[in-house]
């Protein structure tokens, strides 16, 4: 539950809209040059230039509100995510397969530790999906509104 007065927008359009809009922007912007630094994604390809009979998959904003201890604003997180459900097993892809430790052994390790008088740590990649490699190349439209929001549009648009 989020504190009062605090909201994740759902769209573009409700970000540039809230009070708290330019913490917004500033986080979408992050997620994009995360895609274009890390991925070396290229944005803002015609989708006439996307070859023909590839599918051009649809993207979606996710927003976040993450909060401290207090329910104050600690962070807004902002994820742009492939909608894959118009992917089809055995044709667009084939293996979804992530490695998990079990929480038994999770468990084992932390009693060892205990036991041993060590400290248990962890740690969390923010970019973890994205420094993935895929095989195949994807073709996707950002969620609309964003294509405001990177920096090469403007010269895109002179092109």
């Amino acid at each position: 539950m989020l504190r009062a007065g605090v909201t994740e927008p759902k769209t573009h359009a409700q970000v540039l809209a809230a009070p708290d809009a330019s913490e917004w922007v500033e986080s979408i912007q992050g997620e994009l040059e995360s895609l274009v630094q890390i991925k070396g994604a290229h944005l803002m390809m015609p989708e006439e230039d996307v070859p023909r009979g590839v599918k051009l998959l649809e993207m979606s904003l996710v927003l976040r509100v993450k909060l401290d201890k207090h329910r104050a604003v600690q962070k807004r997180r902002s994820r742009i995510c492939v909608k894959g459900n118009k992917l089809v097993y055995g044709v667009d892809y084939l293996d979804t397969f992530a490695p998990c430790t079990q929480l038994s052994f999770a468990r084992i390790v932390i009693v060892l530790a205990l036991n041993l008088g060590r400290g248990v740590y962890h740690m969390d990649v923010e970019t973890a999906f994205l420094n993935s490699t895929l095989d195949e190349d994807l073709y996707v439209r950002l969620p609309r509104g964003l294509d405001y929001g990177v920096q090469s549009y403007s010269r895109r648009c002179m092109d």
